[in-house]
């Protein structure tokens, strides 16, 4: 199917004159800051006291002026032990130092003493702003212009029709199970009995069964059932002479 379609159009502008007045404020600011720090020291004094040993003890360790070893003095070795501190103005952690002989003294290390000097900062921020004021006016004219102006739009429509055929194929498998007929093995036996046609027969199959030789009865017939024969078994007898018998004379 092809379909088309025209269409014209007509545009027309108008004169238009715009005076546009802008007014434009610029604004300045200026940013000072000042600054101003004061610090203040803590002075500290530390004086020492020197005491003389007593012979055979351990010798305190030599360390800065900022650590307190008093606890070191007039101790034996090999089992002597002090506490080593900051003296005051000065924090730190308290360390053990150990005396095994008078010849090496003591061991140990630290502590670390820190001055506990406390400084303070005060700032003070100046700010200061200028506002300047700026007009512009802007002037804007516009030409009249008219345009006539036809448009043809053609639209083509094609149809398309797609047939999709599907066969389907099925396939069907067919299993055949075949059970073998089991063999009956328990040939009936007897006094008297012939049971010879019982031999070689599967499940479904019967045999007769008859009495032979000296021995009479009716002939009966068994059944193979899954491997056994069933039925009832001939009743055979012993054939008696009762006929022929010779007569007795008397004398």
């Amino acid at each position: 199917t092809v379909t088309t379609s025209s269409m014209s159009t007509t545009a027309t502008t108008a004169t238009i004159t715009t005076t546009l007045s802008t007014r434009t404020a610029t604004i300045t600011t200026t940013k000072t800051e000042t600054v101003s720090t004061t610090t203040s020291l803590t002075s500290t004094t530390v004086s020492s006291t020197t005491t003389t040993a007593r012979p055979g003890t351990c010798s305190p360790p030599i360390l800065g002026a900022d650590k307190d070893v008093s606890d070191c003095y007039n101790k034996f070795p090999p089992d002597a032990t002090c506490i080593v501190t900051c003296v005051a103005g000065y924090v730190g952690e308290p360390v053990v130092y150990a005396c095994f002989s008078e010849t090496d003294g003591y061991v140990g290390e630290g502590p670390v003493c820190t001055s506990s000097t406390t400084t303070m900062t005060v700032s003070t921020t100046t700010k200061s702003t200028t506002t300047t004021e700026s007009t512009t006016t802007i002037s804007t004219t516009t030409i009249s212009t008219t345009t006539i102006s036809t448009t043809t739009i053609s639209t083509t429509t094609i149809s398309m029709t797609t047939t999709s055929t599907t066969t389907l194929s099925t396939t069907t498998i067919s299993t055949t199970t075949t059970t073998l007929p089991a063999l009956c093995e328990d040939i009936p036996s007897g006094m008297g009995v012939d049971s010879s046609d019982c031999e070689g027969k599967y499940n479904g199959d019967s045999c007769n069964v008859a009495c032979t030789g000296a021995y009479s009865g009716e002939v009966v017939s068994l059944f193979c059932d899954e491997g056994t024969f069933t039925g009832t078994m001939p009743r055979c007898e012993k054939i008696r002479c009762d006929e022929g018998v010779p007569a007795v004379f008397d004398n």
